[in-house]
């Protein structure tokens, strides 16, 4: 199977809305959800995030025609995704069912299969975003969308990314002859370093690539670094299994891939109060934000 795609928005190059969406409208909002207003600097932030993110935006066809715009059919997927994320949160939160840790958890995972490489040009914060409106959305996606073995073969084919924390012990060393040594020692010398999902995703690629297959006990072959070897020996993880948690987020990723509605979602963004700046275009509950004909502009 192919890494899971986050589809969030791309297509074809239409008119363009400016980088600093906003500047010709004195209206401070984008779009209002029920009681929710999401501000044109709320948007502006988030086109950023994406925008700058140059893995992504090389295939994703947000540039407009116009140097430093983008394609206002891509800032209507955006805006119409904020619109969702906003409908959604709201309605978790008055029904007390928030996303849990586990599923938190299980969003970050997914999310970085999906993602690929692109995950890491965001910044962290902005994983941080990314993380809780796919846990939001799989709070309300049933297991059982899915059929069990379709989410086990996934699953099982993902399994290193589904972990909370691992520890290992790690060491340094100059020269390759050292860094053999060290290994054939077992790390005798080295620092214990526990690693929450949030913080492997910041150390450097090759080493996580390097942690991630390892099994427990196993020294992994020593990492090039600027200063010489990093050595590494993963003594502990703590695994995701295929719990409720990763069956909702697994279930609402391959509903993504394979274009299926999500039901349980539509229901609430039909029942949302949606209004959206006509700088923007117009709001369909069945296909979102439609932008504006003609350039858009103040």
């Amino acid at each position: 199977m192919k890494p899971l795609p986050k589809l969030l928005a791309a297509g074809a190059v239409l008119a363009a809305v400016s980088l600093t969406a906003g500047a010709c409208d004195a209206s401070p909002y984008a779009a209002t959800v029920n009681s929710h207003v999401i501000k044109q600097a709320a948007l502006d932030s988030e086109l950023q995030a994406f925008g700058s993110n140059h893995a992504y935006r090389s295939s994703a066809g947000l540039d407009g025609q116009a140097p430093g715009t983008y394609s206002t059919k891509w800032v209507s997927g955006i805006l119409t995704g904020m619109i969702v994320d906003s409908a959604l949160r709201e309605r978790l939160a008055a029904a007390g069912t928030l996303p849990s840790p586990a599923v938190l958890a299980a969003s970050r995972s997914v999310d970085q299969i999906g993602w690929g490489d692109a995950w890491f040009a965001f910044s962290p914060g902005f994983r941080d975003t990314l993380v809780s409106q796919f846990a939001d959305e799989a709070m309300i996606t049933s297991p059982n969308t899915i059929d069990t073995p379709t989410l086990l073969g996934v699953y099982s084919q993902y399994k290193k990314y589904f972990f909370t924390r691992v520890c290992t012990v790690e060491a340094s060393s100059r020269t390759r002859a050292a860094a053999a040594a060290a290994v054939s020692a077992g790390l005798a010398d080295g620092t214990r370093v526990c690693y929450t999902q949030r913080q492997f995703e910041a150390q450097p690629k090759a080493f996580q690539s390097a942690v991630e297959s390892l099994p427990v006990g196993r020294i992994a072959s020593p990492v090039p670094t600027p200063y010489g070897y990093r050595l590494v020996k993963v003594v502990s993880r703590t695994v995701q299994g295929l719990t409720a948690a990763v069956k909702r987020t697994l279930a609402v990723a391959l509903l993504d891939f394979n274009g299926r509605p999500n039901p349980a979602l539509d229901r609430v963004v039909a029942s949302a109060r949606v209004k959206v700046n006509p700088q923007y275009g117009t709001w369909s509950s069945s296909s979102g934000v439609t932008p504006p004909t003609g350039p858009a502009g103040s």
